[in-house]
């Protein structure tokens, strides 16, 4: 077993990967369902179930989006809580992945339901889930802010020979 150390830059660097996976992931599964419908002609032009999907992705995307605004301040609090700074940042990442996650998918659910409809209102709306997602990107000035750092915990997050996290990899 290893013991893995990083400093923040890596910290950053790693959490900042995690958000550019997810969201490259949801983009390119919504430029090759747009590919397939404009190559095979894909999705059915179901007028009753293009009109339900119109009703039910804004309101998973606006449940998602509620459940972001009740479910991470209370997470983030949490994560205040934590004793050191590497256990503080430990448990934000963990904080994030949810985060990232609750906004996925609805953004996945706009992409299937274009996918069987073939409606482009639907993969808009798809995209414009996609551009709030992106808006999530993780900077150190976010970290600071959310976790509320002391002076002493951002002078410790500048520092590049300090480790901010440790953790055993298998």
């Amino acid at each position: 077993m290893n013991v893995i150390k990083q400093n923040f830059k890596q910290y950053l660097k790693a959490l900042n990967i995690v958000h550019a996976a997810l969201l490259l992931g949801a983009v390119l599964f919504a430029a090759m369902t747009l590919f397939l419908n404009q190559t095979n002609g894909i999705g059915q032009k179901d007028a009753e179930m293009e009109n339900i999907f119109l009703v039910m992705v804004p309101l998973f995307f606006l449940g998602s989006f509620v459940a972001n605004y009740i479910l991470i301040p209370k997470r983030l609090e949490k994560d205040r809580k934590e004793k050191d700074l590497s256990s503080k940042l430990d448990s934000y990442r963990a904080t994030q992945i949810v985060k990232f996650a609750i906004m996925e998918g609805p953004a996945f659910f706009a992409i299937v339901t274009f996918l069987i409809t073939g409606s482009y209102l639907l993969i808009g709306f798809a995209g414009m889930i996609m551009v709030l997602f992106a808006t999530y990107f993780p900077t150190k000035e976010k970290i600071v802010n959310e976790l509320e750092l002391n002076r002493k915990e951002q002078d410790i997050l500048k520092d590049e020979n300090a480790t901010v996290l440790e953790f055993t990899q298998k």
